[in-house]
């Protein structure tokens, strides 16, 4: 039985880009949530509290951008390969 693997690149190229650009809006968007509420008119203890959780959320957020940034990266790497590699095959 004969397989065919295929990679269209176009579109790999352009999910590539799409994740990029998303995990950078991702990004700057958990450090404007963050500041938004920490300039809020709020005082007390509970302030406090709410702004160490969202800390931590928007610390994990940006970490998980982070992470698929680099996905998005390793797919914009993989896609270069398969056409370095299919230019072999032209000649």
């Amino acid at each position: 039985m004969t397989y065919f693997i295929h990679l269209d690149t176009e579109v790999t190229d352009l999910t590539a880009l799409k994740i990029r650009v998303t995990t950078e809006g991702l990004y700057d968007q958990a450090d404007r949530v963050y500041a938004l509420a920490a300039n809020m008119s709020w005082d007390g203890s509970s302030r406090d509290e709410f702004l160490n959780q969202l800390y931590q959320c928007t610390s994990k957020l940006k970490t998980l951008s982070n992470e698929l940034h680099l996905l998005g990266f390793n797919l914009s790497r993989e896609t270069e390969a398969w056409v370095f590699n299919s230019s072999g095959f032209s000649r």
